[in-house]
């Protein structure tokens, strides 16, 4: 419970200082710096990383927001959704505080959906 709490303010932190900051995606928004950030130990490094692909609406993040949807963090999972659910306009059933095998099922399914609908290269 006090590490949810933690990572939540740790997020809402960061939500802040993006808001006053401008909340806009500096030059390395997309490729590879980003890339790493989805793969970060810290879950505050994942959100980050999912909202930054998001503003920039970086179409080639679409497979590690995928992959976020299997994230041992709650947090993680709710921005990967409404990321994906912004960019792409569907959510394929998927919730965040589903069980895991219905997170699981949802999650291949939007695996299709990407076989289905690959990402356009930038």
């Amino acid at each position: 419970m006090a590490k949810a709490f933690s990572v939540a303010m740790a997020v809402a932190a960061g939500l802040l200082a993006g808001l006053v900051l401008g909340g806009c995606p500096g030059p390395d928004a997309r490729g590879p710096a980003l890339r790493t950030r989805f793969e970060s130990e810290d879950p505050v490094d994942r959100v980050a990383a999912i909202r930054q692909a998001a503003a920039a609406n970086d179409k080639t993040a679409l497979p590690a927001l995928v992959a976020c949807l299997s994230d041992s963090e709650s947090d993680v999972r709710f921005f990967a959704i409404s990321a994906l659910r912004t960019m792409t306009g569907q959510d394929l059933g998927y919730h965040h505080y589903d069980g895991e095998q219905a997170r699981r099922e949802a999650a291949n399914r939007w695996r299709e959906y990407l076989q289905a609908h690959p990402p356009a290269r930038e």
